[in-house]
């Protein structure tokens, strides 16, 4: 599908019964009372997601009063917090201006700044951009997950098993078969494959091991990202009201998939 609204609306009205969100993304359809289970962390922004400045820019602490664009979303909001924080600054002190993701390269050539991510990231840094803070300073905050629903996790538990087991053969063939794998992507996504080497270069993608510890136990590492992320999205009015988020993740489909991958 084109863009994550979509697949939101896909997903809210049942098309599609798993989907792959950004964490915010999620937490929206548990505001709204869908039963909603996060099963994977797909990939960990490492650098992907930046903040980008005209190349007279020289750091973040020069934004000050200028015109900075940003997707309205919460990690659009929490990557511009951090990068501001880190020059004693606050969104207050510059001028936000809203920018979705498919006019990201004319707000650039418009605005002072902006908060962005691949494959815009990359064109932009090829046209001397400025890169000014990055999500390789705020480690674990920022990925995408797998959602379903507790509908199907009653009534597919088979087909939600085999599918992770595929995603974890998926991800071992490319990395094991990193120059095959990312010519088939290339095909697919009808990106470049240079675009899309520095892509994955900006991002991690969690292994079996990996997932076990953000998502499984009686005390996730995910959970910690939880309340941070929702702290945030109550104050930038993303969320209408605080959400109960104790069932949110399950990773019985993890457990069962086992420890081959």
């Amino acid at each position: 599908m084109p863009s994550a609204s979509e697949v939101i609306h896909a997903f809210r009205s049942g098309s599609i019964e798993v989907a792959a969100l950004t964490l915010d993304e999620a937490l929206t359809i548990v505001e709204d009372n869908y039963d909603v289970r996060l099963i994977l962390v797909l990939d960990i922004s490492d650098g992907s997601d930046v903040l980008l400045a005209k190349p007279e820019i020289k750091n973040i602490a020069e934004l000050k009063g200028k015109k900075v664009a940003v997707e309205y979303n919460a990690v659009g909001a929490l990557l511009l917090d951090s990068a501001l924080a880190s020059a004693d600054l606050t969104p207050q002190d510059v001028d936000i201006q809203s920018c979705n993701f498919d006019a990201h390269i004319d707000c650039y050539a418009k605005y002072d700044a902006l908060v962005t991510f691949d494959p815009v990231k990359t064109k932009l840094l090829n046209q001397e951009a400025k890169l000014l803070y990055s999500s390789k300073s705020m480690p674990n905050v920022i990925l995408d997950v797998l959602v379903t629903t507790q509908e199907v996790i009653d009534h597919q538990p088979e087909q939600l098993q085999t599918l992770l087991a595929s995603y974890f053969q998926a991800r071992t063939y490319l990395q094991k078969n990193p120059d095959k794998a990312i010519t088939q992507l290339e095909a697919s996504m009808k990106i470049p494959k240079d675009v899309l080497v520095k892509a994955y270069g900006g991002v991690i993608l969690p292994d079996y091991s990996h997932n076990r510890q953000l998502i499984s136990g009686s005390s996730p590492k995910l959970n910690q990202t939880l309340l941070g992320l929702k702290k945030i999205m109550l104050e930038r009015k993303l969320l209408r009201r605080n959400i109960d988020t104790r069932e949110f993740i399950d990773a019985s489909f993890l457990e069962r998939v086992g420890e081959d991958y």
